[in-house]
């Protein structure tokens, strides 16, 4: 079992442009947002592989609930 701490964990957001040009308009593609921080993406990657992982964060209010919800899925429990 490997655990993992996120002392600062975030929510990271992902954004697709057609083109980024100076001084001209890019159109956005797509957009996506994730639970983040270095110990969460850890353990997101050793899940990956196979192996049996807890990440352990704190996380209150909405961003909290915001990052607990993106946890659900996310293919390794979390405390």
């Amino acid at each position: 079992m490997i655990l993992t701490l996120t002392i600062n964990p975030a929510i990271d957001r992902t954004v697709s442009v057609d083109k980024l040009v100076f001084e001209d308009r890019g159109y956005i593609l797509a957009r996506s947002e994730a639970a983040g921080g270095r110990g969460l993406n850890a353990s997101r990657v050793l899940a990956s592989f196979g192996a049996k992982t807890v990440a352990i964060l704190a996380a209150g209010g909405e961003v909290g609930t915001h990052i607990a919800e993106g946890l659900k899925d996310a293919g390794f429990p979390s405390k």
